[in-house]
Order: C-alpha cells, then structure tokens, then sequence
C-alpha cells in the first residue's frame, strides 16, 4: 500500500514538473525528488522521510510556485532563491561540498588520533559539541562578511606555526592530512601578502584570489 502511494507521488510530482516547465525551457525551478521505497528483501522495513529535507527552488516564479506544494510532502524547509534554476543546483553543491570536506577532516583527525595514541572518543565527543559552538557560528558570519581581523582570534603567523606542528607529528607516524596541506600553502601565501596579524581566517581572500575574485 505504501509503495503504491509513493509511486502514486512520484508520478504526481513529475506530471508537475513536466506541466511547470510547459511553453518555458529551460526555465524551470531546479530540485531533487527523493522516492524513498521500501527494501526489496524486507518489505516490512521502511524508510521514513527526513522530516529535516532542506530543499532550494530557483527559476520561473510560477513554476515554483506550482512544485512547491510538492516538495514539501518530503522536505520540511523550502528556500527559495534568485536567479536561474541552475542556481539552485549550486546552492546544494556549496552545501555538500563543505560536508563532504568536513568528512574527509574526520576521516583524517581520526586516522591521525589512532596512529598517534591520541583519543578517537575525545575527538567524537568535541565534533559532536563543536558545532553547536558560538565560535563555529562566529567563523561562520565572520567569513560572509570577509572580516579579517585578527582581534581576539587566531592569527595566521600562529596558525602557520600551530598546522606545521600538525603535519610534522602526521608525518612521524606516517599519516597524511592532505587539508592541512592545503591550508598550510594557502597561510604561506597569506604571510607573504602582510596578513601574519589577520585571522587564520584570511586563507579565504587566497582562494577568492584563486577563483578571480576581488581582493
């Protein structure tokens, strides 16, 4: 029965789609539909909903407003952005992008941890209280607003120091953190542009210049 009424919604949602995007290619709201069906071997079992979906619509605003009611049977936050419907696929991509570097950081803290000694429950428990942290939403509007200021934070010339320490212990008992190679060329070049007083923050404006952006 359930996998008659999800079937039933997936087609309803495409018949949709396909009606929102009538007399304009092209120009239509970009989303994901998520069919969640039950598993084959165990048709007792299944999968619920995120009720936490976040979902980004973007493109013509009458199509949007024909898919929306849609999208919220599986996502209970809808935002709608400016601009194109591609922009709505950039948005996610941003977003997964930064969770998908968060993963390798885990990966890599955790490997480091065990092959060095150190606590891989001490590093759970701070990963699991650190986002939550005022600091981390701190990083957060500090880096939008490209404040550099390093008043009260974590200077570059110390974070230099401070992620040398990290590479020179990883590669004593042989474990890569290729991130923290990665930032430690990028807080170099901060140094050479009079940045050792800036935020380790700063790595940002590197990577803006990297991407053409403005300084």
């Amino acid at each position: 029965m359930r996998r008659s009424i999800l079937l039933i919604g997936f087609c309803a949602a495409a018949a949709l789609f396909l009606w929102a995007q009538r007399d304009r290619p092209g120009d239509y709201p970009a989303y994901e539909v998520k069919v969640l069906l039950p598993h084959e071997t165990a048709p007792a079992q299944y999968k619920q909903v995120d009720t936490n979906e976040l979902q980004f619509l973007a493109g013509d605003a009458s199509a949007m407003e024909v898919v929306q009611p849609v999208c919220k049977a599986f996502a209970n936050m809808i935002v709608r952005i400016p601009g194109p419907a591609r922009v709505a696929n950039s948005q996610k991509l941003c977003i997964n992008y930064f969770i998908v570097s968060l993963v390798e950081v885990f990966a890599e803290c955790y490997t480091f941890a065990e092959k060095s000694g150190a606590s891989k429950e001490i590093m759970e428990q701070f990963f699991i209280r650190v986002f939550a942290h005022p600091g981390m939403q701190g990083y957060a509007r500090r880096m939008k607003d490209r404040i550099v200021d390093g008043a009260g934070g974590f200077s570059m010339r110390g974070g230099l120091k401070d992620v040398g320490l990290m590479l020179d212990a990883a590669k004593q008992v042989g474990c890569p953190l290729d991130i923290a190679s990665v930032v430690e060329d990028k807080m170099r070049e901060c140094m050479a542009r009079g940045l050792g007083d800036a935020d380790w923050s700063a790595i940002q404006e590197v990577t803006r210049t990297r991407a053409g952006l403005e300084a």
